[in-house]
């Protein structure tokens, strides 16, 4: 990369241009290369994979199956070996709740419960104000002229994007 070149005039800037476009192509080649072979990689692991995949299974099933006949003898048991070890854990149950009969329930028998959450639309909102500097500050503008000071307006730089054309 040319460290001291500098761009002063339409010729250099086009060049520039060109010189980005070529770039994001090889960047594009050198992606699809990659992902044709990562794609071959994986087909080569998934099918390398396979049998033990279905192999761990099947012991995983044998280990489970004999785990729940030593439970069923005691109830405590516990499978540890110094290669692996099966446990249980008692799980919760799982409650999927009606929102509306039990926003009913809870009004009717226990409304502390309820919360109620007031929101607006700022998009809405934002079509009631306009913007206009004042001392040197951007301030929010109602219908009827006057300064509203009900939220912070804080200047964006402008967004510059280089791109190169397709």
């Amino acid at each position: 990369m040319a460290d001291n070149f500098e761009i002063h005039d339409l010729k250099a800037a086009g060049w520039a241009f060109q010189k980005i476009n070529e770039l994001e192509t090889s960047i594009a080649e050198k992606k699809e290369y990659a992902d044709d072979e990562m794609k071959r990689v994986q087909d080569w692991l998934k099918v390398e994979t396979e049998s033990d995949l279905s192999s761990i299974d099947y012991f995983s099933f044998l280990l489970t199956q004999y785990y729940g006949e030593l439970r069923a003898d005691n109830p405590k048991a516990k499978l540890s070996t110094p290669y692996g070890s099966v446990t249980s854990r008692k799980k919760q149950p799982e409650i999927i709740w009606d929102e509306t009969a039990t926003l009913e329930y809870l009004k009717a028998n226990d409304p502390e419960m309820v919360k109620v959450t007031e929101k607006f639309n700022k998009a809405d909102v934002k079509k009631l104000f306009s913007l206009v500097e004042v001392d040197n500050h951007l301030r929010l503008i109602d219908e009827n002229g006057e300064v509203q000071d009900i939220a912070n307006v804080t200047p964006q730089p402008d967004s510059i994007t280089v791109k190169g054309a397709k």
